[in-house]
C-alpha cells in the first residue's frame, strides 16, 4: 500500500512539516489530533515509553488497531513528535496508521537506538499484524540505521517485518564538524577537539553504514537534502 505512493507523500508532507517546525507560535488547540476518521477502528490503547502519537498534546496514549501495519516516524535533532504531525496526518487520509518514536538528541545514537529497539519489541507484543515501517530523518535517520544493523536487532522479535527509509540523515557528518579531522586543529587542542565535537555535532557514521542492515533500507538523502525540518 505504501509503495505507489509513500516518496510524494513523503516530499509533500515534510514541505508541509518545515513550515509548522519553523513557526514558534503555540499550537492551536486542533492541532494537537489526528483526524482517524478513514482509518479501521482502534482495539488497543497502549502506552509505550519513547513512542507517542505524532501530536504534541501531553497524551501520550497510542490508539491503534492491531491488525494494521504500522509507521513509526522518528524525529530528526531540537525536532518533536509534533513536527511530523501532517506527515501523520497524509498517512491516515490514506488509511495508514502512524506514530512517532520520540528520544533526547542530546544521548549518544547508542543509547537512543537501543530505546528505539525496546520501544518497537514491547509495540510488537501487542500487534497481531507485525509489518512496520521506520521512517527516520535526520539524526532519526541515524537512530534507526543503528538500531537495524545485524548487530542490534536481536532484541527484537525475529517476526517482526521491517523496513527502513531514511531522509537527509548525515551520515558523512556535517560540514560544521569538518575541521575536527584536521591535525592542527588536533594538535593545538592536545587532543580534546575530538571528544568536543562528538559532544556537539555528528561526525562521520561510517560503522553502521558498513554494519548491514538486518532490514529493507530505502534511502532518500540525495533526493531530499532541501527538507531540514528544524536544522
Amino acid at each position: 500500500m505504501i509503495g505507489e505512493w509513500l516518496g510524494k507523500a513523503v516530499v509533500l508532507a515534510c514541505i508541509i512539516t518545515a513550515a509548522g517546525c519553523a513557526s514558534t507560535s503555540e499550537v492551536p488547540p486542533e492541532l494537537d489530533h489526528i483526524d482517524n476518521t478513514s482509518l479501521p477502528a482502534a482495539d488497543l490503547a497502549l502506552n509505550i515509553s519513547g513512542l507517542w502519537p505524532c501530536t504534541d498534546n501531553p497524551d501520550r496514549t497510542l490508539h491503534l488497531n492491531s491488525t494494521q501495519p504500522i509507521v513509526v516516524l522518528a524525529h530528526g535533532c531540537l525536532a518533536s513528535a509534533g513536527c511530523f504531525r501532517s506527515l501523520a496526518q497524509v498517512f491516515a487520509f490514506h488509511e495508514q496508521q502512524s506514530i512517532c518514536f520520540s528520544y533526547d538528541d542530546r544521548d549518544s545514537l547508542t543509547v537512543s537506538a537501543t530505546q528505539l529497539v525496546t520501544a518497537l519489541d514491547e509495540l510488537a507484543s501487542h500487534m497481531n499484524n507485525l509489518q512496520a515501517t521506520v521512517i527516520g530523518h535526520s539524526q532519526g535517520g541515524l537512530i534507526a540505521r543503528n538500531a537495524f544493523t545485524n548487530e542490534r536487532i536481536q532484541p527484537l522479535g525475529a517476526d517482526l517485518d521491517l523496513r527502513l527509509v531514511t531522509i537527509s540523515s548525515p551520515y558523512a557528518g556535517v560540514a560544521a564538524a569538518d575541521h575536527c579531522a584536521l591535525p592542527f586543529a588536533r594538535a593545538v587542542s592536545l587532543g580534546l577537539v575530538v571528544p568536543i565535537c562528538k559532544l556537539i555535532t555528528i561526525l562521520q557514521q561510517k560503522d553502521i553504514m558498513r554494519a548491514p542492515p538486518a532490514v529493507k533500507t530505502v534511502a532518500l538523502n540525495a533526493l531530499l537534502n532541501m527538507l531540514y525540518l528544524t536544522e
